[in-house]
Parts: structure tokens; sequence; C-alpha cells
């Protein structure tokens, strides 16, 4: 019996997530391909995608994609792990992440992290860009591949005004930061540690994050922020944590495109020249000592709430008896 229902688990909470993986590196970017040919018939194929009547279109193809094919199905696969009632009932949403009292301490020190690691994934992408100009025709392939996605970026979060700012704000940091949580730290995370021990399903769950984007000059980056996010849901023990975090970094991300809009030239110069500056290695290693300390408080702050909370179940057990 003990045999069975280990194969069980193994099944609901290895196997399952693991498939759906496999069929979501399938059927995302394929479902991305025919809202687009439906939206603009023929304009992918001839490259003619980025014009300003197609700009609205392709914002709600991105955020459809996003809610219909990764957020909205977590819901109903932990329903069927957990065999509850409904998809959005309260053992779901604990079992997501979202079923407990918000850590705005927490919060507050994930939100203090990533400014601080703005400067470390600088430099290591900067690094990555260096060894990739030097390594050949591959490496310059792997570079203009990126530079055509960056583009694509760029003409997706131009806004003329402050509502349609809040529209590419919410196409870019809102629905990705919630539905990408949801995926990947409460879903695929959240069942990985039923049978894996929870550094080894950070570290997985960060790796398939990082192929998820399909940004290979990008990928080791990923990887850590992928990490990143995983180490602070499982100290945090709330999904709101991980989406915060991710919010914060894509809104940075398209202040820091608005800037390259306004300003390329000394946008470009500024990137160019601090990557060279022995100072600007000063400042990488501060804030890696200082990104540091505040994963090593978030940590012991999780700790501290996890023995709380487990003290009020305790508790609470002994008074129903």
């Amino acid at each position: 019996m003990t045999r069975g229902y280990n194969s069980k688990i193994r099944l609901l909470f290895f196997w399952l997530p693991s498939l759906v993986v496999i069929l979501l590196f399938i059927v995302y970017p394929l479902a991305g391909a025919l809202m687009l040919e439906a939206v603009a018939p023929g304009q992918t194929a001839a490259g003619g995608l980025m014009t300003d009547e197609l700009l609205v279109p392709v914002r709600l193809v991105q955020v459809v994609g996003q809610v219909l094919v990764l957020g909205l199905p977590v819901f109903v696969l932990v329903r069927f792990q957990t065999a509850s009632r409904h998809p959005f009932s309260p053992s779901v949403l604990r079992f997501l992440g979202l079923g407990s009292r918000f850590p705005w301490r927490i919060a507050l020190l994930a939100l203090a992290v990533v400014v601080t690691v703005q400067p470390l994934l600088f430099s290591l992408i900067q690094g990555i860009e260096a060894v990739l100009r030097e390594t050949g025709p591959e490496g310059v392939r792997l570079l203009e591949q990126q530079e055509r996605l960056e583009a694509f970026l760029s003409w997706m979060t131009v806004w003329g005004s402050p509502l349609e700012f809040l529209g590419v704000l919410t196409v870019i940091a809102v629905v990705p930061a919630c539905c990408e949580e949801l995926l990947f730290r409460g879903f695929l995370q959240g069942s990985y540690k039923v049978t894996l021990l929870p550094v080894v399903a950070v570290v997985l769950v960060g790796a398939v994050f990082a192929l998820f984007h399909m940004s290979p000059v990008n990928l080791l980056p990923l990887v850590l922020m992928g990490c990143l996010l995983g180490f602070l849901y499982e100290w945090s023990g709330h999904l709101g944590v991980p989406v915060l975090v991710h919010f914060s970094n894509n809104a940075l991300s398209l202040l820091m495109l608005e800037l390259q809009r306004t300003m390329p030239e000394a946008a470009e110069k500024a990137g160019s020249d601090l990557a060279g500056e022995p100072w600007w290695w000063g400042v990488s290693l501060g804030a890696a000592g200082l990104l540091w300390y505040l994963l090593l408080q978030i940590r012991r702050l999780g700790v501290s709430r996890s023995a709380a909370e487990c003290d009020v179940m305790m508790r609470s057990s002994v008074a129903g008896r």
C-alpha cells in the first residue's frame, strides 16, 4: 500500500507537472502564433507585424495567451492534484501559496532585493555579450537574434498617454508576473517540493523558467532570476512575494526601455562605459554584499514566520480537542 501511495504521489506531483511543462513548450508558442495569425493574417510570415495598427491586437494576444494558457489552467491542475471541490477552493489557494497572511516585512525587503540585483544582472549580461562577440558567427547570430527580440519589445511598449502606459504596464509587468508565478512557483515548484528537496525544486524550476523565455543570450541571468524568485517564495511562503518581485523587475525593465527610446545615444554610451569602469565593479561587489545580507534577513524572517504559524496551528489543534 505504501509503495502504491508513493507511486501515486510521484505521478501527481512530479510526472504530471513535468508533462505539463513539456506540453507548455509546444502549446504556448503554437497558441501565440495562431492568435497572431488570427489578428494579423499573413503579417507574421511576411515580417510586417510591427505596425501601428497591429500594436493593440498584439498586446491583447500577449495578455490572452498568458491568462488562458499559463494562468487559469493552474487552478484546474491543482484542483485535480488536491482532489478539491472546485478550482478556487481554499485547499487550492493554500497549495498555490495564496492562503496565508501576506508577509509585508519580507515583501519590503524583497523590493530592496529587486533594486540591489540590477547592477549584478547588468554586469553579467554585459560579460555574456562580450564573450559572444568573440566567439565568431554563431555568437554574432545570437546577439542579432537578441536585438530583434529587444526591438519587438521596444515596439510593443511604446506609449503616448498615461492611460496607454497603464495598459503597457499591465501587458509587460502585471499579467506576466501573476500568470508566470502561478505556473512556475505556485504549481510547478509547489508540486516538485512534494517529491524533491526544496533547493532542488527551486533550481529545477528556475532552469525551466529561463528556458521558457527562449532567450539564449539571457539564459544564465534568467536562471538566476528564476532561482531568486523561487527562494523568495520558499522563504516567504506566500506567492504574492515573487509576484511583487517579478512585477517590479519587469517594471524596471520597462523604465529602461523608455530611457533607451528617449535617450538612445546616452543610454548606449553609458552602458558601454560602465562595463569597463573600475568603480562600477566596486558598485557590483557592494551590491552583491547587500544582496547577500538582504537574502539572509528574508530567510530569517521566513523561518520565524513559519515557526509562529506552526505554533498557532498546534494551539488551535489542542484547543479543538
